[in-house]
């Protein structure tokens, strides 16, 4: 069931009357009396966050784990603080048991690249020849994919610094869990939470969030707990932050440099945010740190920075694993063992990728037979390692390589992956007369690269063909001969405008990340032979500095697929660009936080300014009227994403958040027609559900009900009652679905219309008995998942709260602000699951459901939902009723598309304050979210102000 948090009451509202909560009316009833028949603390609480750190790593008794730790000699224990490097397929089960098992048991491994199958079978090898369990780790820093081809894959951290999408960085987090468990990974070397504020840095860059400290902080947070929701060990790295470093530490001791303050402000911040926040592990790097007169040493062996800083400065009390000791800022100046002793002395728990774990092992169980290091020091290491493995589900069965397969089969891009990909295409520089690119234009494509290993290439070039056969690429080797450059300047004779493509990585040891000065020259003489110039940066945004006088500069921040799929759909403007720079580029205007919104930039071009201003005031005078505190809108024209804004904040305290488009809404009922209705609609289509069905067909204890069928739920003629107050009557879960199933019907069915939530209910349980599936579940398969609704969901998850959009403060039930629980009572006590109320949504998701409607049932090229359906769905029913099938109608223009839109237009309202209308003949709709219940459902406003904003915009767009 849903989470019901506890909370301290809040100062009791004088409420005269309240509302029905039936989410669709604003009609009002007599106050209810303060009955708690179900106590709003008694209902299931179910947590969705990760436990606290204090909870994994207890330090009191904890039999299962002392029992483990009593039948371990010293080596042993020492042994289990050891993760050698292991390269799945490479070497053969029965070398890794001679090599590791026979001489010292390891506590896991940390993998490096290989094929999914292979990473897999390994685990299970090794697993069943250890005597306790492994732990596996690995660098996944954006997906399986990053060492796995053909797996998962997710934009590059500077790319979700861009995407101004916290949520979906969780969410991200998440999948990322669940695939590395399937495979048997249960800790991820992520997320990387070095601060880039060095645009030379050779090693970080784009693997760095951003060179904000706080946004840094922000989404390694969320990162780390979207990993840990999925129960999987994430690793903030690189302890105490590599960003701020010229050198890469691969190739040699790294020194970060700079006063104390700024350093502590700066790159410690991030990890501060996330050991606060929660983080269960710390990857120390091979670091020196000025401010701690430790620039000789890298933090892996400091005691000054691990158990100094990391430890008592910061408080942190989980696992310290080191970066991998085989790097040359270590192993160029320590051997083995020396390094394994000093690092445990500094304060490590966990030696990763030794080049000589055995060595490493012996030194260690000598330094603590001279009285070095005590063997307690060691317990408390092996103990934590230990209770982390239990945490993360190592003890239990791993899944069958069956699961295994299944995930290799599944699409690299999920809808996570796409959102975020989308939402970071950044537009810097532009020109309205040649960007976006014309589908029928001839264009030259030329394509520079600092290495032959970019392997979707082929998929962008692909991408851009599909939309545009003109396009002549040409793929300039990264070494130019003088033939290779001919060929080139034949080529681009005959063009006036030239897109160049630019790909760098990002490359281990090499000491380099930015354009060649010959690349660069090549783009700048372009320029200079009078071309234009649109220049795509599959790779990190700093080259502009290096390339300053080109026409189009736009960026996905890296070449994985989701953003090659997403820069190619930009650049001819099937998306909106609206992605945020993450970073400052010196001596430039780009300064962080800068980013051209296409769609803006497109409408000011167009002459359409006037009219976003007069949106924008409209939908300020309800804030200002107290109608709401804040709102968020899409407009939708001819078929396409016309205009979007958000306003106001989430209450009406001047330092509450800000609205933004991204922002979760309670949408009330707007769940019965966005999910529910559209589940009917597709069981309808497919031949599963009889409209003209009985209930009873599809659930035996509706059989008291034989005039009921699924079309009279719909069209609100059912017989059944409007609502009842659960909570009152003591009854939740199926105690309720058992209710409705025995209640009698209030009047004749088809006699009359009463818009009816218990209808509703009911419909979505008929959808999980004809699916087999939770009405979540099957939502998010046939639609929020290919609709690319990534954001919308019901219960949001514990890190998804602070940025839900309040409703009430409720002072009957739950005596609390009502944020991030659903409002309606009833869908409260049904587990916030319900075919009536419970889904939380963004403005923009629901605007992409619109979009699907209107186009005929298609969304990113798939048919969800058939044309026919959908007009069948949108009829009114005739009679005296407004109501079609799940939506209302403009019926006799009497509905709230007022006098300007037309009578059969459609819509729906949501009782906490959002609504559709729409024209599916002119595709013109207009979503409007708000927080209408704050901080009372009981105000007045809501309903004329619904009405004069259809009207003011019909008036100044529809037909037009």
């Amino acid at each position: 069931m849903i989470i019901l948090r506890k909370a301290p009451l809040f100062p009791a509202l004088v409420l005269f009357f309240l509302l029905l909560p039936g989410c669709g009316s604003d009609e009002k009833i007599p106050v209810r009396e303060n009955v708690n028949n179900v106590a709003a603390d008694e209902v299931e609480i179910v947590p969705n966050g990760s436990p606290d750190a204090s909870e994994i790593f207890p330090e009191g008794p904890d039999p299962f784990i002392d029992s483990i730790m009593s039948s371990m000699t010293l080596f042993e224990k020492v042994s289990h603080m050891m993760f050698p490097a292991l390269q799945p397929g490479v070497r053969t089960k029965d070398w890794l048991e001679n090599r590791h098992f026979q001489n010292y048991k390891p506590g896991g491994f940390v993998l490096f690249g290989s094929s999914m199958r292979k990473t897999a079978e390994m685990i299970r090898e090794m697993q069943a020849i250890s005597k306790i369990p492994l732990m596996f780790a690995e660098d996944f820093e954006r997906g399986v994919a990053m060492r796995i081809n053909g797996s998962k894959t997710y934009p590059y951290n500077m790319a979700l610094g861009a995407a101004g999408s916290p949520q979906l960085v969780y969410e991200m987090g998440k999948r990322i869990a669940a695939d590395s468990k399937i495979l048997g990974v249960h800790w991820n070397l992520s997320p990387v939470a070095d601060v880039n504020n060095n645009p030379g840095n050779p090693i970080i860059n784009v693997r760095s969030f951003s060179e904000s400290p706080e946004l840094a902080g922000e989404l390694s947070l969320m990162m780390v707990r979207g990993l840990q929701a999925g129960g999987m060990l994430s690793s903030l790295k690189h302890f105490p932050g590599h960003g701020n470093t010229t050198i890469d530490s691969h190739s040699d001791l790294a020194v970060i440099h700079g006063s104390k303050k700024e350093f502590l402000e700066t790159e410690i911040k991030p990890f501060k945010v996330a050991i606060d926040g929660g983080a269960y592990t710390v990857m120390v790097g091979h670091l020196g740190v000025d401010a701690y007169n430790t620039s000789d040493t890298a933090a892996t062996l400091s005691h000054n920075i691990i158990s100094g800083l990391l430890r008592n400065e910061l408080g942190f009390k989980g696992i310290v694993n080191t970066d991998a000791m085989s790097m040359k800022a270590i192993s160029k100046y320590y051997k083995p063992g020396v390094a394994a002793v000093l690092t445990v002395k500094a304060g490590t728990d966990v030696i990763m990728a030794s080049p000589e774990p055995l060595e490493g092992i012996n030194a260690i169980v000598t330094a603590i037979k001279r009285g070095e290091i005590t063997e307690e020091r060691i317990d408390r290491s092996v103990r934590k390692i230990l209770q982390a493995k239990r945490w993360a589900g190592v003890f239990e069965p791993l899944s069958p390589l069956s699961a295994v397969d299944k995930l290799f089969k599944e699409k690299e891009i999920d809808e996570i992956s796409k959102d975020l990909a989308i939402r970071s295409i950044t537009l810097l520089k532009t020109d309205d007369s040649i960007f976006p690119l014309d589908k029928k234009k001839k264009y030259f494509h030329l394509i520079l690269r600092d290495g032959r290993d970019f392997p979707n290439i082929k998929r962008f070039k692909e991408e851009l063909n599909k939309r545009n056969s003109r396009i002549e690429t040409y793929d300039l080797p990264p070494n130019p001969d003088k033939d290779d450059l001919n060929i080139y300047e034949e080529k681009i004779a005959n063009y006036n405008e030239v897109i160049v493509s630019v790909y760098l990585q990002v490359r281990q040891s090499s000491g380099r990340i930015n354009l060649t000065k010959d690349a660069a020259g090549l783009i700048n003489a372009l320029k200079k032979k009078g071309k234009k110039v649109i220049v795509l940066a599959h790779s990190h945004p700093y080259i502009l500095m290096d390339i300053p006088n080109v026409d189009v500069f736009v960026t996905n921040y890296g070449a994985e697929l989701s953003g090659e799929m997403a820069l190619a759909a930009a650049v001819f403007g099937e998306n909106n660009i609206s992605g945020k720079l993450p970073v400052s580029l010196p001596g430039t205007p780009y300064k962080f936080g800068t980013g051209i919104d296409l769609l803006k930039e497109r409408g000011k071009t167009l002459g359409l300014q006037g009219i976003y201003d007069q949106i924008d005031e409209l939908v300020m005078s309800g804030i200002r009227d107290s109608v709401f505190p804040g709102a968020a809108i899409v407009v939708i024209k001819d078929g396409k994403l016309f205009y979007e804004n958000s306003y106001g904040r989430f209450t009406y305290d001047s330092g509450s958040a800000e609205v933004k488009l991204n922002s979760l809404f309670d949408i009330a009922s707007l769940t019965k027609v966005t999910a529910t209705t559209f589940a009917v609609m597709k069981l309808y289509e497919e031949g599963r559900i009889s409209l003209d069905s009985p209930v009873a067909q599809y659930m035996p204890e509706f059989k008291d009900k034989p005039t009921v069928t699924v079309r009279s739920i719909l069209l609100h003629n059912s017989g059944l009652p409007a609502s009842k107050i659960y909570y009152k009557l003591g009854l939740q879960g199926q105690q309720i679905i058992d209710d409705i199933c025995n209640t009698p019907l209030e009047y004749k069915t088809g006699s009359k219309t009463v818009y009816s939530d218990l209808g509703m209910i009911i419909l979505g349980k008929v959808v999980e008995r004809v699916t087999g599936e939770d009405f979540d579940d099957h939502l998010r398969r046939v639609l929020w998942a290919p609709a690319g609704m990534s954001m919308t969901r019901f219960n949001p998850d514990d890190a998804n709260i602070p940025f839900c959009v309040p409703t009430e403060i409720d002072d009957y039930w739950r005596f609390r602000l009502v944020q991030g629980t659903v409002h309606d009572e009833n869908c409260t006590l049904l587990g916030g699951i319900s075919g009536h109320a419970g889904i939380f949504s963004t403005v923009q998701d629901v605007g992409k459901f619109m979009l699907m409607l209107l186009n005929g049932g298609l969304a990113g090229g798939e048919q969800l939902i058939k044309p026919a359906t959908i007009a069948t769905f949108l009829k009114r029913g005739g009679g005296k009723s407004s109501r079609a099938l799940g939506w209302d109608t403009n019926f006799e223009h009497k509905g709230l598309g007022g006098k300007k839109f037309p009578v059969y237009s459609f819509g729906h309202t949501g009782f906490t304050g959002t609504s559709i209308w729409a024209d599916p003949v002119s595709k013109f709709a207009l979503i409007l979210f708000t927080n209408r219940v704050h901080p009372t459902r009981d105000k007045e406003g809501m309903k004329a102000f619904r009405l004069r904003y259809h009207e003011a915009l019909a008036s100044l767009l529809l037909h037009k």
